[in-house]
């Protein structure tokens, strides 16, 4: 039996999850199923917050548009970017200052390129 990287094998046919300690005797998937349960459960928990950060970001990004790269977000970035960028945020002000902190690092590299160009 194949060993996945989730499991660790404690018998020739048997698997344990190492996240929730499930065991698979045969038919081992990719993924551990119940780890993948829950952490879609916490995803959709997680959703409207989720979205009101991105949004927040967003309606930032439009109102600075011509400021600090957030033209960055508004011409480049999708939302699940926008959040996989902002994660971990909890209000749309450490939100918006987390991805200030990336687009102003990209708006930077931009005026050192443009400031050597012929």
């Amino acid at each position: 039996m194949k060993l996945p990287y989730w499991g660790e094998s404690i018998s020739p046919t048997a698997i344990r999850c190492k996240e929730c300690g499930v065991i698979y005797t045969s038919n081992v998937p990719k993924y551990c199923e119940t780890c993948l349960k829950r952490g879609e459960e916490a995803i959709r928990k997680s959703l409207p917050l989720a979205q009101t950060l991105v949004d927040a970001v967003k309606a930032h990004a439009h109102k600075n548009y011509e400021k600090d790269g957030w033209d960055y977000v508004v011409e480049s970035y999708e939302d699940k970017e926008i959040w996989e960028e902002i994660a971990g945020c909890k209000t749309p002000e450490k939100a918006i200052k987390k991805m200030h902190g990336i687009v102003s690092m990209l708006d930077d590299r931009r005026k050192d390129i443009e400031a050597t160009a012929y």
